[in-house]
């Protein structure tokens, strides 16, 4: 039976890449082709706006900020605490991954909108993430039990006094991404 699953699994990872590489053989063919100095210009064009700088440097940063707690932890404590950290920041992260969608149409948005709406809009986007955080502090502080034993098994439920504090780091976590994605879409400096 696992063999099957592996066998479908991996056809069907091949019949998408064959039906992707047909589809973009029919319809990049429609373009016109460029030579390499234009196309190379073309991309040092737009790497080289200010903009798309500040756009790379701002989310690597920000991912490296997101992981490197992982990272220092495997070095420092021991395989069994070291797990036990990766569950409780697993679940500090599922606050910021319910609400990255968020973060996406937030970055549209404001990108868009006048500077004298921004202070409303922002208000409003906090609230918005602060409902959302304070549901999850509710589902860990009544369900948290429930919820390692879904996810993990018993051995992970000495995380289970500190779960709403994972749901705290999540909201501070969700919140400083958001105004992350705000100051990009604003072209400002305080996104580094």
């Amino acid at each position: 039976p696992v063999q099957s699953i592996y066998i479908a699994l991996i056809g069907g990872f091949a019949t998408q890449a064959l039906v992707m590489y047909f589809y973009t053989l029919k319809h990049v063919s429609k373009f016109k082709p460029s030579t390499n100095y234009e196309l190379s210009q073309k991309i040092t064009r737009i790497l080289s706006q200010k903009y798309v700088l500040l756009s790379v440097v701002s989310l690597v940063t920000f991912t490296a900020l997101s992981n490197v707690d992982v990272i220092i932890v495997k070095r420092v404590l021991s395989s069994f605490d070291a797990g036990l950290y990766g569950a409780w920041s697993m679940f500090a992260k599922l606050v910021t991954y319910v609400t990255a969608p968020l973060y996406a149409v937030l970055f549209i948005f404001f990108s868009r909108i006048e500077a004298q709406n921004d202070r409303k809009y922002m208000t409003y986007s906090l609230v918005g993430l602060t409902a959302i955080s304070i549901a999850f502090y509710v589902l860990y502080s009544y369900f948290g039990k429930e919820l390692i034993l879904i996810i993990f098994s018993r051995d992970f439920m000495r995380i289970l006094p500190s779960l709403q504090k994972a749901a705290l780091f999540g909201y501070l976590y969700s919140v400083t991404s958001a105004l992350n994605y705000y100051f990009v879409a604003r072209r400002k400096r305080q996104a580094l």
